[in-house]
């Protein structure tokens, strides 16, 4: 097998360095993609450079460069002057498709963030919402790919609740309510919520429709911190909502839900977390980076980290199982 080399013959370290140095510049190519709707445009088609600058709005010169790099790293596939989507990618990248991870064109949003990375560094949180900028203009997009997440990982967590012992439950910081839709599919009869802000609640009640679950779930809208999140539940799912926000600000929230908990309730927890020297895994450590540059307090948390909000919010019995998608599921008790 031929070894694929690097752009510069130098020393393996220095080719290391020039590798990371060089690594934005797919990730920008397929953000672009993204953001200008190919992948939808090409379809299960093939089509011409041509066709495809047209549909495109675009020059068609600056195109064929961009499909041709799409093709170097396996995205696209190209016969003569005809380009189509490579067949692993299709059901994943194409609206409509059993699969589909929804449009990432709200990387947009990450990649300007993390321009300004520098800034951030200064100030201490993210420079771009200290502009104004939001993420308001991809929420839609943001929430079909927690959606798709969600069903993906919902097993993992309902394989591990007794749901024998839960009639009402809550999904807190639902999106699209993914959750609340998989526990209700495991277990028809729980009372079932999910909360959100009121812009995401909009969204969520379209799912909802769309996927027969209107009615069967109740939407609650508002801030969590300063709303009520209802009462007398058994079961609280918090997925990824943890890491958006502060040390204190997590304990504010979890003496909420512990209020909110009958006797002998649970809480779920899904979130990443970070080894206790915090460079480790990888993703984990980029990530914490992220939430400096899209986020004002936002942090990947340790397991002690955890186990100390926990025990500040009064809850005990914790359980901790890693998953096979990176995260790990917390179970905490009342």
């Amino acid at each position: 097998m031929k070894k694929e080399h690097s752009l510069f013959k130098f020393d393996e370290d220095a080719n290391s360095l020039l590798d990371i140095v060089y690594a934005f510049q797919k990730s920008r190519v397929l953000i672009s993609a993204f953001e200008l709707d190919l992948f939808n445009i090409i379809g299960e088609n093939s089509k011409t450079a041509r066709e495809i600058t047209l549909e495109l709005n675009t020059e068609e010169f600056a195109t064929r460069k961009f499909l041709d790099a799409l093709v170097s790293f396996n995205i696209l596939a190209k016969s003569g002057d005809r380009y189509s989507i490579e067949k692993k990618y299709l059901n994943l990248i194409t609206k409509g498709s059993s699969h589909y991870i929804g449009n990432l064109r709200y990387f947009n949003f990450i990649w300007d963030s993390w321009t300004k990375l520098t800034d951030s560094l200064r100030r201490g949180s993210s420079a771009i919402l200290k502009e104004g900028r939001s993420y308001n203009e991809y929420l839609e997009d943001i929430l079909f790919t927690l959606q798709w997440r969600a069903i993906q990982q919902a097993n993992t967590i309902i394989k591990n609740i007794n749901l024998h012992l839960v009639n009402k439950a809550l999904d807190l910081g639902c999106g699209t309510a993914g959750y609340a839709m998989e526990l209700l599919k495991a277990k028809s009869n729980i009372e079932m919520y999910a909360f959100d802000l009121p812009e995401v609640i909009e969204i969520t009640k379209r799912y909802l429709e769309i996927k027969g679950f209107s009615g069967r779930i109740t939407t609650l809208s508002g801030n969590f911190f300063l709303d009520n999140i209802g009462s007398e539940y058994d079961l609280v799912i918090v997925s990824n909502v943890m890491s958006r926000f502060s040390f204190y600000q997590n304990i504010t929230l979890l003496r909420k839900i512990y209020d909110s908990l009958n006797n002998g309730g649970m809480l779920v927890i899904q979130d990443y977390l970070i080894n206790d020297n915090r460079i480790s895994p990888e993703f984990q450590a980029l990530h914490n980076l992220n939430l400096l540059v899209t986020t004002e307090s936002g942090n990947v948390y340790t397991e002690t980290d955890m186990w100390m909000m926990l025990k500040e919010s009064w809850f005990s019995n914790f359980k901790r199982i890693d998953t096979e998608f990176g995260t790990s599921i917390i179970f905490g008790y009342k």
